[in-house]
């Protein structure tokens, strides 16, 4: 993903993926979810991070709705017989 941001932002100092080499785990840049409005600075970060909990939230009670109703028709087909 790194080498594809260079691509299209080659002026940027700043990479979105970070990984740590003893934990092996990846962090995105949070120099890149600081925005100007103005004079002020904002980041976004924690903004950033409530939209993709409620996104992830709201995808897990889609499959989870998705799940009941298969399991729904399952019951139904239980009880079906059918016509010769």
């Amino acid at each position: 993903m790194n080498s594809e941001f260079q691509k299209f932002f080659p002026s940027s100092e700043f990479v979105p993926i970070l990984r740590n080499l003893e934990t092996n785990r990846y962090w995105i840049n949070e120099n890149l979810l600081k925005v100007k409005v103005g004079k002020t600075s904002l980041n976004i970060a924690k903004a950033i991070i409530e939209i993709i909990d409620e996104y992830a939230k709201t995808k897990q009670d889609a499959f989870q709705r998705f799940v009941n109703s298969c399991e729904e028709l399952q019951e139904i087909g239980k009880t079906y017989t059918p016509k010769k």
